[in-house]
């Protein structure tokens, strides 16, 4: 339990970390973490890696903004951690959505379920936490993909997650993560 705790504050430093060179909407009012040292980009994906011992250094991005204002309406990051072979992620959506609800992820294969949020900022409101590697798997043979939250006046939103290089992203940051991780502490 203790290392997945360590996974998950690995988690909050990469994602608090500011905007990669291909975001383009208005970064979240964050603390600003350190700047990645890698940045490969993977159709809509970013892989970022960061200068800090870490169990999982590497993370994967995409960000979609509106198009009109540039503000943010969903920010992904999904990390590996090699040494525990688990996926974290943190998920940032509009305020405005009913928590207990939750998110879903769904693919042309796959629905997942409902995730839970962990807190809600004035950038919105964030999932943090472990990831279903069954997930993964499907987002990365997958075609097309959304997420799905549920507004506070009770509507179902879709929200986009773009699958384009999701496959690449995936397969490079777990090879980074597995270079730049560092094993696991003694108890």
């Amino acid at each position: 339990m203790r290392h997945w705790r360590k996974a998950f504050l690995v988690m909050a430093v990469l994602c608090a970390s500011g905007p990669s060179v291909a975001e383009t909407a208005t970064p979240p009012q964050a603390a600003q973490g350190p700047a990645p040292t890698d940045v490969k980009v993977f159709g809509d994906w970013v892989v970022r890696c960061f200068p800090i011992k870490s169990l999982a250094p590497c993370d994967m991005y995409q960000e979609t903004a509106d198009k009109a204002t540039q503000r943010r309406i969903v920010g992904t990051s999904i990390a590996y951690a090699p040494s525990l072979n688990s996926y974290v992620t943190k998920i940032v959506v509009p305020l405005g959505v009913q928590i207990a609800a939750g998110v879903t992820i769904g693919s042309d294969a796959y629905k997942s379920g409902a995730l839970a949020f962990s807190r809600c900022e004035n950038d919105g409101c964030y999932i943090e936490g472990r990831l279903d590697a069954a997930l993964v798997e499907k987002l990365i043979s997958g075609k097309s993909a959304n997420m799905t939250v549920t507004s506070s006046s009770g509507s179902h939103v879709t929200l986009p997650l773009s699958l384009r290089g999701f496959s690449d992203a995936a397969a490079a940051m777990k090879v980074l993560a597995f270079q730049k991780g560092q094993p696991t502490a003694a108890k």
